[in-house]
């Protein structure tokens, strides 16, 4: 009697443990949806603090709340870090509640300061869009101005003199960086003829390159805002410089034993001229095709970007198939196990006893 009674209790906490073991399983599985559904939202605030801070940085915030803005940044980036090496949850979410913080007191400010500025903010604005920060020297130029910009931010009354000053300054620059851009290559010409003696063997090209590219500096400056008044001075500099360029260069390979004239007309004999003349005509046209496909490129990169996004969905979606057949084949397994524990204790009792238990 007790043989059994023993038998009867083994049975039950073999029953008791398979229960538990099932409700564990199930916790896991709970725990795991749980934990992934986290992790996509966490990936989705991220997504979304990142794109507020660079649409705040094309704001201008970074001169009128530069402190603010800047933390907010850090703390993303380093959001972005933890989440890529696998942190834990807590420490994603508290960069970027510092993140959302600061970008909140950066937005405050900087709707407070941006009326008081505005003619400062649309200069600036104009200096960026020239391409300035694509050139070191102006660069560090704007990176000047800047933190003239940040300073006069802070002051509760704003010096108007200084304001028009800086106001200038940007403005400057404007002009400084479009001369830079447009004007490169005769720039590079023309010193490509000083350096090989240009002053002593072809002295009336110099001289009217020299001119040609003053001249378009001086359009420039009186029409900023106006690229198609100053484009044919730009031209016209661009083409001088050539043409000096090709004199010298012939000049050169003849050891300089060939006066101005018959080097120019050597050029002009080889069509060099035409063919300059044909390059600027085009000009138009070869930039109407960059801007075509930087266009192209840049649809392609969003499409990109939303497949790659399409992917990553896809991917925590397969893991969790592949978590819950783990979790499936574990039960499925356990349940097997037990089924031969139950097999294996129903022989010990009789097929009466069996039945009953």
């Amino acid at each position: 009697m007790i043989h059994k009674i023993f038998k009867t209790l083994l049975f039950s906490l073999m029953i008791l443990s398979y229960a538990d073991l099932i409700m564990s399983c199930a916790q896991v599985k709970k725990d795991m949806v749980s934990t992934n559904t986290a992790n996509t939202d966490l990936i989705t605030r991220l997504e979304n603090d990142e794109k507020k801070v660079k649409k705040a940085y094309e704001d201008q915030w970074d001169v009128l709340a530069y402190n603010d803005i800047k933390k907010s940044s850090i703390h993303v980036e380093n959001a972005r870090t933890f989440l890529t090496r696998g942190a834990m949850q807590e420490k994603i979410t508290e960069e970027l509640r510092e993140s959302e913080l600061n970008y909140s007191k950066a937005q405050i400010l900087s709707e407070m300061r941006a009326t008081k500025v505005e003619g400062l903010l649309l200069a600036r604005k104009q200096a960026l869009d020239s391409g300035v920060r694509d050139i070191s020297e102006e660069s560090r130029k704007l990176y000047k101005l800047d933190n003239e910009f940040r300073d006069m931010s802070n002051d509760r009354i704003i010096n108007v003199k200084a304001f028009s000053k800086l106001q200038n300054k940007y403005l400057e620059l404007v002009a400084q960086t479009n001369k830079n851009i447009n004007l490169i290559k005769a720039r590079q010409r023309l010193e490509f003829a000083i350096n090989h003696k240009a002053k002593r063997y072809a002295p009336k090209a110099l001289n009217m390159t020299e001119l040609d590219i003053k001249n378009a500096e001086n359009m420039i400056e009186t029409h900023l805002d106006n690229p198609q008044s100053y484009e044919p001075a730009v031209n016209k500099a661009n083409l001088s410089a050539a043409m000096l360029a090709a004199i010298v260069d012939e000049q050169r390979k003849a050891n300089y034993n060939l006066d101005e004239v018959s080097a120019q007309n050597i050029v002009q004999q080889k069509g060099l001229v035409t063919r300059l003349n044909a390059d600027l005509n085009n000009k138009e046209i070869e930039l109407y095709y960059t801007q075509s496909e930087l266009l192209a490129y840049q649809d392609e990169l969003i499409k990109t970007r939303q497949e790659v996004t399409q992917k990553n969905q896809d991917l925590i979606l397969t893991k969790n198939e592949a978590e819950e057949k783990e979790l499936e084949f574990a039960k499925a397994k356990n349940e097997k196990h037990f089924q031969m524990v139950l097999d294996n204790a129903q022989k010990q009792f009789s097929n009466t006893e069996a039945d009953v238990y």
